[in-house]
């Protein structure tokens, strides 16, 4: 069914929307296909065309020549899948940025999903990093691999929103989890606190953090040292109490 689909669209762009958007979506079919899709002149309505214009944007197989006609001539939504797209060339993502950081709010999806696109350069990053929108950059901490720098660029953002989801990163190296360490923000220290990748050392120092959650988290947390358990048991807070207490129980210490 499929081969005999695909030589319809080559040959007479003669079958329904539904299946032409069914292969633009399929991540099997073949460039010339894609292409061929595109330049279709099949009569559908505009919100159809543009609906398969964002489903051949977003296929990593589509041709760099069509991403780029795409990029140009497409809606917000069709720039958007461009932005998604892991094959698009990194000049076209250059200059999709600009595009998008000269335009109006339409545009800010082309930001915040450019930045989770596994593929985008450690440049395009930076750029993303430093964008007034804060959901552009809060695509950034979405990210499953983030690069060191890019981590310290964000570590001193002004959104302390930004900052906490970043502290709340298991792969934050040491030395920025120290940096972040005095925030002076509540939630930053909170995600600090209960991160799995904050050293010891740092987690005991919290036992003195003014924020009763914050002594809560270190209450909380497996690495918190059975001595800053005892001192947190006496606490002016009773839930740090009853968690420091009931640490000190599983310790087999009360």
């Amino acid at each position: 069914m499929k081969v005999y689909i695909r030589a319809a669209v080559l040959d007479a762009n003669d079958i329904p929307m539904d299946e032409m958007i069914a292969l633009a979506k399929d991540h099997t079919t073949s460039s010339r296909t894609l292409e061929a899709l595109y330049y279709s002149d099949a009569n559908f309505a505009e919100q159809e065309r543009s609906d398969l214009s964002t489903c051949i944007a977003e296929n990593p197989n589509t041709p760099h020549d069509v991403l780029y006609e795409l990029a140009q001539r497409g809606d917000a939504y069709v720039k958007t899948a461009v932005a998604k797209n892991t094959n698009a060339p990194e000049d076209l993502l250059s200059r999709l940025l600009g595009v998008a950081c000269r335009s109006a709010h339409d545009y800010e999806s082309v930001k915040y999903y450019m930045a989770q696109n596994p593929s985008i350069s450690e440049d395009i990053m930076e750029r993303l990093a430093g964008d007034s929108n804060s959901d552009t950059r809060y695509g950034l901490i979405l990210r499953k691999s983030l690069p060191v720098n890019i981590m310290r660029i964000l570590a001193n953002d002004p959104d302390p929103d930004i900052r906490s989801e970043l502290a709340d990163r298991s792969d934050l190296p040491e030395d920025i989890i120290r940096d972040m360490m005095a925030d002076e923000a509540d939630m930053v220290r909170w995600s600090l606190a209960t991160n799995s990748a904050t050293p010891a050392d740092v987690i005991d120092s919290f036992a003195d953090d003014p924020d009763f959650r914050v002594r809560w988290d270190v209450a909380r947390n497996p690495k918190v040292s059975s001595e800053v358990l005892w001192k947190l048991s006496s606490d002016g807070h009773e839930k740090v109490r009853e968690y420091a207490l009931k640490a000190l129980r599983e310790r087999g210490e009360i």
